[in-house]
């Protein structure tokens, strides 16, 4: 498959293959370049995660604030987290994804 293999990031190392944990208790069969240590998934794990990821997600349609765009937090997750009104949160882009964080967690 994508074992010994030469990575396609950098192109200088090989994959080998490795356990990768992509959620807290879940591990996947991965391939690890042994240069730079980018980690690599076949099509079959890869559709699995995403599968994952998205069934612990909801999906929510983007609303105009003044000049900007703002996403609703869902209910569960500011019980969850016990946000309030005007709350300060950190937003940042990482690697084409949007991630919040809550500013006490």
């Amino acid at each position: 498959m994508l074992e010994g293999e030469k990575c396609l990031k950098c192109e200088k190392g090989k994959l080998r293959k490795v356990l990768d944990e992509v959620e807290p208790g879940i591990k996947v069969e991965a391939f690890k370049c042994g240069k730079c240590k980018e980690v690599w998934y076949s099509q079959e794990i890869m559709e699995k995660i995403e599968a994952m990821q998205k069934a612990n997600a909801e999906e929510r349609k983007l609303v105009k604030v003044g000049n900007s765009i703002a996403a609703i937090i869902p209910a569960k997750i500011v019980k969850k987290l016990h946000l309030k009104e005007k709350e300060k949160v950190f937003i940042q882009e990482e690697n084409g994804e949007i991630l919040i964080r809550a500013s006490k967690v």
